[in-house]
């Protein structure tokens, strides 16, 4: 019955959140579970990136991250919240935190099958709107992203003739899927300004991340 109720509002969402352009509801950064949308974009990208890179012979940087056991971990609350900020009816709102609430997990033992405990934080993975509702937590980090990070500047070749463009054109400061995000700056220091952005959001959205696949 839950998943039931699960699905028909999930498909009620997605059809007005497909009516919408990328970047409407939640940032274009995050391509995940999006109809439409491939897992190759980012390694698509990031090849025509470095093409761009080598051919311009300008200074690149790429880092990538992810989040600490994102789907386990995840704050359901702060989700909510963004999805109330985000003009999400209160009564979705309000049906999912009581869904979260709810639920319990029991844990098998060579002693047998604990009693239920209360599950505080993460999304069920089992939940068809866990997938969509992960993004939400991490989507107010991204749009930090978007607005003061320092992306990398496409450059003409040199061959072309032209030294340096008056506005060149911009590529995304980076592009995630699900709990991967990669990012590209022109140089160090540009880096050092995204991750710093990364660093101080990070724990105040109770996003962990995983300092081993930095």
């Amino acid at each position: 019955l839950l998943k039931a109720a699960d699905g028909l509002v999930v498909s009620r969402l997605e059809r007005v959140r497909g009516s919408k352009s990328t970047g409407a509801v939640l940032s274009g950064m995050n391509t995940a579970y999006e109809k439409g949308r491939s897992a190759t974009e980012a390694v698509d990208l990031d090849e025509a990136i470095w093409t761009n890179a080598e051919l311009a012979q300008a200074e690149l940087t790429e880092c990538t991250y992810d989040y600490a056991q994102w789907f386990p971990t995840a704050q359901s609350r702060v989700g909510e919240a963004s999805m109330a900020a985000k003009g999400y009816p209160e009564r979705v709102c309000e049906w999912y935190a009581e869904m979260d609430a709810n639920q319990t997990v029991c844990f098998r033992t060579p002693w047998g099958t604990t009693d239920g405990i209360p599950r505080k934080v993460g999304y069920p993975q089992g939940a068809l709107s866990a997938a969509w509702r992960s993004k939400f937590p991490q989507d107010p980090l991204l749009r930090l992203l978007e607005e003061f990070g320092r992306p990398y500047r496409l450059r003409l070749p040199p061959e072309v003739g032209v030294e340096e463009l008056n506005e060149p054109p911009k590529v995304p400061v980076g592009r995630a899927y699900s709990d991967d995000t990669r990012m590209w700056t022109a140089g160090w220091p540009d880096l050092q300004h995204n991750l710093g952005i990364v660093s101080y959001a990070a724990p105040r959205l109770a996003i962990g991340l995983k300092p081993s696949k930095m």
